[in-house]
């Protein structure tokens, strides 16, 4: 038997070794192979304290099985911003886009810590529908939010994109700076070589005859 608070023990149940994740589901009572875990996770993703659904929503994050899209993405709405924003950090690591819309909606959160995570998760899936919101937070108050978005939209492929990479190089934060300058230098690249090539024209050499 073990002390710890069950919430201690979380990580631990979503720990990358099978071993581990056994051990730690047998002290809290779960039987792993009947589905006890998911279980165990989901309800107290909604009935936990703030602390508890904050640790789940991280565990949740890290496991990244199918089961985990739903709970996390009705956990966008919980009433602490804490949950919240580990949520939508758990969505930006589980890669399922599925989620674009309603971490677009979060957005508007009035928590910074919320927009803030909701955007890092945006930038991490990379997906066109958020290029618009992304480009509009690159005057982000946070420097690594920033960075995040800007790295983000050099690998998308968009008007919004190139528009506020040229506005980032007149922008006072030197990292953004570099992304932007290497993005369109990227662009820039990519349209030469995808240019249709004219036929050389032929003229009149200076060493032909004119009569």
């Amino acid at each position: 038997m073990t002390n710890r608070a069950p919430e201690e023990l979380i990580p631990s149940l979503v720990h990358e070794d099978p071993l581990v994740r056994s051990y730690t589901a047998r002290l809290l009572g779960l039987d792993a192979e009947a589905g006890d875990v998911e279980r165990y996770l989901k309800s107290s993703l909604v009935q936990g304290t703030a602390p508890q659904r904050r640790v789940r929503a991280r565990a949740m994050g890290e496991l990244g099985t199918d089961w985990t899209l739903e709970p996390l993405r009705a956990a966008l709405d919980d009433a602490d911003p804490a949950v919240c924003a580990e949520a939508s950090a758990s969505l930006g690591r589980f890669g399922n886009v599925s989620a674009v819309p309603q971490l677009i909606a979060v957005l508007s959160d009035p928590a910074p810590e919320v927009r803030a995570e909701a955007l890092g998760a945006l930038a991490a899936l990379g997906d066109v529908r958020a290029v618009t919101h992304l480009a509009q937070a690159l005057q982000f108050p946070d420097v690594t939010t920033r960075r995040q978005i800007a790295s983000a939209l050099l690998t998308m492929d968009a008007q919004e994109s190139a528009s506020a990479m040229v506005q980032a190089l007149a922008g006072p934060d030197s990292g953004i700076q570099d992304i932007a300058a290497e993005a369109l230098g990227r662009w820039r690249v990519r349209e030469a070589a995808e240019a249709p090539r004219r036929p050389p024209t032929r003229g009149v050499s200076n060493n032909d005859d004119v009569s």
